[in-house]
């Protein structure tokens, strides 16, 4: 599961004032990888977190591997997607609590106290009704750290000078929309695999 959210042109005002509210369009994407069938396109709307989305709830198949981004990381859906004997790929949330071998920590100092630039083990996820997982974690080296670190900073402060945001005519809209449908047909000719950059 993704999603690609499209912003969309601020209205003019009489007087030559633009109306403040920001209108964004969300298309929630779902892809079968073996057949590379388009399996579900949701539109939404653009504010609403992915994790907000109704696609959250659809049961998966027995078997089946579900790989979603981040935004859709929660711990309920993953349990029930665990009790369908169905399977997930997803990355973890920075503030999760795991347990390992029974015992509660935060994720961020395990990862931390580990000596090896590969984690992988097994943890359970949830703090009333734990269900079992694997994790697995890569160390990146310093530089990607220090460039990933310098990037946050950079994003933050240009969200705090309040940049002006991007206005698009609903004919750009249109635009991208065709563009994006374009890029997944690029990733699907390419066997069928999707790759994320």
């Amino acid at each position: 599961m993704f999603a690609k959210t499209f912003q969309l042109w601020k209205k003019e005002l009489p007087h030559g004032h633009l109306n403040t509210g920001r209108s964004a369009l969300k298309l929630q994407t779902e892809f079968d990888l073996r057949s590379g069938a388009l399996r579900s396109v949701q539109l939404e709307q653009g504010r609403a977190p992915d994790g907000a989305s109704d696609r959250q709830q659809i049961v998966q198949t027995v078997g089946s591997l579900r790989i979603a981004d981040l935004g859709y990381f929660n711990v309920p859906v993953l349990k029930q997607i665990d009790q369908s004997k169905a399977y997930f790929l997803t990355r973890i949330q920075h503030n999760v609590k795991i347990f390992v071998d029974g015992v509660k920590h935060d994720l961020v100092t395990f990862l931390n106290a580990q000596e090896l630039g590969v984690v992988d083990c097994r943890i359970e996820l949830g703090v009333n009704e734990r269900f079992g997982c694997r994790l697995i974690a890569y160390r990146v080296p310093e530089e990607t750290a220090n460039r990933r670190r310098q990037k946050l900073i950079a994003t933050t402060k240009a969200k705090t000078r309040g940049q002006p945001t991007l206005r698009l005519s609903l004919v750009k809209v249109v635009e991208e929309i065709r563009e994006f449908a374009r890029e997944i047909a690029r990733m699907l000719s390419n066997g069928g695999n999707l790759i994320a950059t």
